[in-house]
């Protein structure tokens, strides 16, 4: 029989026949290149492992190189088998699908195939119903799954180990002592850094009552934005690292500004250039929302965000006239509006009309501290009687 492509007329059919065919091909596939990608999924596996419980770091440079260099060569040998991959042919697809779903006489391979030799209207009638006959066994056609016979080249189940410790080794790196990807390729020296430790804290004004914020602290790490008074001090020192850490301020209009480090107190002695300081202190007013970030090179080590609340100023107004108290003294009733609270209040008092160029006054103006409203109370009024 030659091979000439026909299509059935029932469209409903074809479509089924269509997806069969490709999930066929799609089986056979993956059966076919698996178990020909299967050593180097596993060297790629191993060196994952290797690199992410840290090994790689511990070693030597040249005990590092010649390890990497092992798993290079390693991975182009198993890169060799690819070159065995195939893809299937169409007739291998039907014959595919007329195998997994037991149908005899070829009924797939008929709906493409034509008869051999002179046509004629009679032989063109007879075919077409053949294939009609045929396709009728094909109702309920189903692909079939890949068989890759792994198991019978892995009796032991070799590979279920290097999968065991690859996810082992995946949880193992999210710890202090796990290890990276890119350690296999870094140069011993340039891992003897200490890891830094971070401390940031924001200190808010003294007259606002609030306690410090430290933004570093395990119960603040979910926190997205810190809410904190106007002109509150933020600090952050860095023990170890690398020492060239970098931080800087940007507001929320996307303007940026580097905080430098502060320079080395009086009282602390000078460091050595052999044993040159570790610690890093930075420290910063904030006045208007923004984001602070904490860079070394191009790794982000922290970052935290900011709303700032404006600091109004305080307001003070009379509740009544000022009177004669019932035992003569002099009596203000007054109420003072404050965010934080205010610290401290007096009564100013001052003539009403110019005085004479010469005059000069007996007394000066009495000094009348003012009495404050008790802090966290209901109302703000207050009462001072002299």
């Amino acid at each position: 029989m030659t091979q000439r492509p026909t299509f059935s007329s029932d469209r409903g059919f074809a479509g089924r026949l269509a997806l069969s065919r490709l999930a066929t091909r799609v089986s056979m596939m993956v059966e076919r290149g698996w178990p020909l990608l299967l050593p180097l999924v596993i060297v790629a596996s191993l060196f994952l492992t290797i690199s992410w419980l840290g090994l790689f770091s511990r070693l030597p440079d040249t005990a590092r190189i010649g390890l990497v260099a092992g798993f290079a060569i390693a991975a182009l040998a198993a890169l060799y088998p690819l070159r065995f991959f195939r893809l299937p042919g169409a007739a291998e697809i039907d014959r595919r699908i007329e195998a997994a779903n037991q149908l005899l006489h070829s009924p797939v391979l008929v709906q493409t195939d034509r008869p051999s030799g002179r046509e004629s209207s009679f032989s063109q009638a007879l075919w077409r119903e053949h294939q009609k006959r045929m396709a009728g066994k094909l109702d309920n056609l189903g692909a079939d799954l890949p068989r890759t016979r792994v198991p019978e080249r892995d009796p032991w189940g070799l590979r279920a180990v290097a999968a065991l410790l690859l996810v082992t080794a995946f949880a193992f790196s999210f710890g202090p002592t796990g290890g990276r990807i890119s350690d296999g390729f870094n140069a011993h020296g340039a891992r003897d850094i200490v890891p830094p430790r971070i401390d940031a804290w924001v200190t808010p004004p003294a007259y606002t009552g609030k306690p410090p914020i430290f933004l570093t602290a395990d119960a603040n790490q979910a926190i997205p934005t810190f809410t904190v008074p106007e002109g509150s001090d933020v600090s952050l020192r860095v023990t170890g690292g690398s020492g060239e850490e970098t931080l800087g301020y940007a507001d929320k209009n996307g303007n940026a500004r580097a905080i430098d480090p502060a320079g080395p107190q009086a009282a602390k002695p000078a460091a050595s250039p052999a044993t040159p300081s570790k610690v890093r202190q930075f420290t910063s007013k904030l006045t208007g929302d923004g984001t602070l970030t904490l860079t070394s090179g191009e790794d982000q080590l922290g970052r935290w965000a900011f709303a700032v609340v404006s600091d109004k100023p305080p307001q003070i107004r009379f509740v009544g006239e000022p009177k004669r108290a019932a035992n003569g003294a002099f009596e203000l009733n007054y109420q003072i509006d404050d965010d934080y609270g205010a610290a401290t209040a007096k009564a100013v008092f001052a003539l009403a009309d110019p005085q004479a160029p010469n005059a000069r006054p007996l007394y000066g103006a009495p000094e009348m501290p003012l009495t404050l409203p008790r802090r966290g109370g209901k109302s703000n009024a207050a009462r001072t009687s002299k």
